[in-house]
């Protein structure tokens, strides 16, 4: 069994803690999005296709332990997955909500909430360690759309990937376009702990060398740099939207303590006033703050 252990998950009417390790998810099963394109290069992101949950949940629990099932809560497309422990029978569920995608709204609102309940289940978690991955304008082709935006047709993928206690401690992508890696992240192993020299020698040989940088581009990359940390503090202190507050406010209910006190700590009027950063620190310190606001930290047999 490719579930490593399954000691005790929390479910929704059920008072018992669970732990569900699945496997780390293989190379072939991640995929490489755009998620910002520039005139200096791209971002991007990796994700899994609902097709990797799919197939990892038969695969642990069989076709006949496991099951999903969709609900519209306040205008928003919300999935539960059901998985039954081998070992009890009882059954344990994880729910998460979706967000449209941009061809088809409902089939991708699906999708999407599906593989974020599969998150939270554990499937692929390791993903949320991904380092920032940039890939130069030197190594990717970029255009100007119909719109004049700047955009990218270049295929990328994971090379090869390693995972340490569930963080990514290494990591290659591959222009699939131009057939050679144009990023690395940590140090390749092999034999145990000694570096793969040879083959980083390798994949290096592979790439072509970009051009030295003019003056003026080291300036124009200092810029962008800043600008991106700027954006970052900004976005920092923006309040959160609907994503995060109708889970919160779930919260209230589920770990029965007032929103009052969530207010009162962050010097709040509203909830629509919490920042990301607030809602981040929240995050951290939730089950210490919820005690101390008289809640429960777990969610109680028939809650």
């Amino acid at each position: 069994m490719t579930l490593h252990t399954l000691s005790r998950a929390r479910a929704y009417g059920s008072d018992r803690e669970e732990k569900m390790n699945f496997r780390y998810l293989n190379k072939d099963e991640i995929d490489c999005r755009v998620a910002m394109c520039k005139q200096n290069g791209v971002s991007l992101v990796l994700y899994k296709d609902a097709r990797v949950d799919q197939n990892i949940l038969d695969e642990v629990f069989g076709i006949f332990g496991w099951q999903r099932s969709h609900q519209l809560i306040d205008g928003n497309l919300y999935c539960t997955v059901s998985v039954r422990n081998p070992e009890t029978g009882e059954w344990v569920h994880k729910q998460d909500v979706g967000k449209e995608s941009n061809a088809e709204k409902e089939k991708g609102q699906a999708s999407d909430s599906f593989k974020r309940a599969c998150f939270n289940l554990g499937i692929g978690r390791e993903l949320y360690t991904a380092p920032f991955i940039w890939i130069s304008k030197d190594l990717v082709t970029i255009k100007k759309d119909d719109k004049g935006k700047d955009t990218t047709y270049d295929k990328f993928s994971v090379r090869s990937i390693t995972i340490e206690d569930g963080k990514i401690v290494q990591l290659e992508i591959q222009s699939d376009t131009r057939k050679y890696v144009v990023y690395t992240y940590g140090t390749k192993k092999q034999n145990g702990n000694a570096p793969a020299q040879n083959e980083q020698a390798n994949a290096q040989n592979q790439q072509k060398q970009a051009p030295a940088k003019t003056p003026e581009e080291i300036e124009a990359e200092k810029v962008r740099i800043q600008k991106e940390k700027e954006e970052a503090a900004k976005k920092e202190l923006k309040t959160i939207d609907n994503d995060k507050i109708i889970p919160l406010r779930k919260m209230f209910v589920a770990y029965k303590f007032e929103e009052a006190n969530l207010l009162a700590y962050y010097h709040l009027e509203k909830l629509e006033q919490m920042t990301n950063a607030q809602y981040a620190d929240f995050g951290k310190k939730w089950k210490i703050l919820v005690k101390q606001w008289g809640g429960i930290t777990e969610m109680q047999k028939g809650a």
